[in-house]
């Protein structure tokens, strides 16, 4: 059956509370001054698990379901703030209203989804509507654990963006996950340096947000060879030794440009927005425990004035460069400052922008519940063209570009010759790596 006849119906839907009350004394969460300035949209990620043997785990299904559900709640009681709600644009109340959990049927098999792979069917696997911008009635977190006909299952789970960056949003999963196999090491997640660092502030500030339209989505694979292909083309006297994701990025911004000039005519700005982990930027740097926003958006302006601002050892240089020059003070509003600059930009100058977001490095593939790591994970997008989302592979030495790009654009992006030099164009997540299974999907 065909990913596109993908349906998916809820059997059971209640509310996780956290397996302890939160003390009178830290029942209102302040949030930081870059949590503020975020957009309260779902953080949406789901994570895809095969089955090895269907009648097992028919059997084992109701056991499985009440794992993640006791562990959720366990782990709500570490982030208390999760389960709470609302109460304005500095601040939560944590009363323990809990998390959304529902199960899910799917009609098909996880193959079926996996091997001819339609991104925007993805979408269906979630409790909500992603895009949904939360409100002071919402649950901050809703989870839909749905089961394919194989025996298979796909873990929906939303996070408000206002509460959670990338990081603290994989470190919050990795901690549920290990919670359910009895694996946790104990170390409790920081909830208050964020707001130290970075107070609120009790006035009404603007939250960023790109402009939405509908785009399409494409799935393409760089492998451990050609990343290295394409550093030592990238590669210069200014930049010796660039990093894959410099590599990666500087092709495709190179490539969405060409796109752009093909269809828009020749613009002379181009931006790229990179978010920025701040926990690496502090010294000592912070642990990955640290919950919140702590990241910054670095816009990285390219006049092209002929085709040499377009060679990739230049692109490179310049994205190293911006990097290096980047600098912040504690309780500055980066995001919210850095933003506005660029919107400047896009809006009064006419500049093409381009938007990236990696997970690359972070442990993605870690969100094991106790039957194992997932095969693939996704992360859905909010109908933001000119985006990328990066992440390793599962085996975590190659990279997947999910970019999107208006119907038309992504005609040109997806046949372009230098691109299609490095990648492999992904329908299908099996044929993108070397590893064998012989799991039943």
């Amino acid at each position: 059956m065909a990913s596109t006849m993908m349906k998916v119906s809820s059997t059971r839907r209640e509310i996780i509370k956290p397996s302890s009350p939160t003390p009178p004394n830290l029942k209102i969460f302040k949030l930081s001054l870059l949590d503020q300035v975020q957009v309260t949209s779902y953080a949406p990620v789901v994570f895809f698990y095969p089955a090895n043997n269907v009648h097992v785990l028919e059997n084992m299904l109701p056991q499985r379901m009440q794992r993640l559900k006791i562990s959720l709640s366990e782990a709500l009681t570490q982030y208390y703030h999760f389960a709470g709600k609302f109460i304005d644009q500095t601040s939560i109340e944590c009363n323990d209203q809990g998390a959304e959990f529902v199960e899910a049927r799917v009609n098909c098999s996880l193959s079926n989804v996996l091997q001819q792979l339609d991104i925007s069917q993805l979408e269906k696997l979630f409790s909500v509507d992603p895009r949904t911008l939360v409100t002071t009635e919402d649950f901050l977190v809703t989870v839909q654990a749905n089961v394919f006909e194989c025996g298979g299952m796909a873990i929906a789970i939303c996070v408000t963006h206002k509460i959670v960056d990338a990081g603290s949003y994989f470190t919050f999963v990795e901690k549920w996950a290990a919670i359910a196999r009895d694996s946790d090491d104990g170390v409790l997640p920081d909830l208050t340096i964020a707001s130290s660092l970075f107070p609120p502030q009790d006035c009404v500030l603007p939250t960023f947000d790109f402009p939405r339209e509908k785009c399409v989505a494409r799935r393409f694979v760089f492998s451990p060879s050609s990343i290295e292909a394409l550093k030592a083309k990238c590669a210069s006297t200014n930049v010796q030794r660039p990093t894959r994701t410099d590599a990666v990025v500087a092709l495709l911004w190179k490539c969405l440009i060409t796109t752009s000039r093909l269809l828009n005519g020749n613009s002379s700005n181009y931006l790229c927005t990179r978010a920025v982990n701040l926990r690496r930027r502090f010294s000592p740097p912070l642990p990955k425990h640290v919950v919140g926003n702590l990241l910054a958006s670095l816009v990285t302006l390219m006049k092209v004035e002929d085709k040499n601002d377009l060679e990739l050892q230049s692109i490179v240089a310049l994205l190293r460069k911006r990097m290096q020059e980047f600098k912040f003070e504690q309780g500055q509003n980066i995001f919210g400052e850095t933003n506005s600059e660029m919107m400047d930009l896009v809006s009064k100058a006419g500049a093409h922008y381009f938007y990236v977001t990696t997970s690359c490095g972070m442990s993605v593939y870690e969100a094991n519940f106790g039957w194992g790591k997932p095969v693939w994970i996704n992360v859905i997008n909010l109908n933001m063209s000119n985006l990328v989302i990066l992440n390793d592979t599962r085996e975590g030495n190659g990279i997947e570009a999910i970019m999107y790009l208006t119907k038309e654009e992504m005609a040109v992006f997806e046949r372009n010759q230098e691109l299609l030099a490095f990648v492999t164009l992904g329908h299908n997540i099996f044929e993108d790596t070397s590893r064998t299974s012989t799991s039943r999907l």
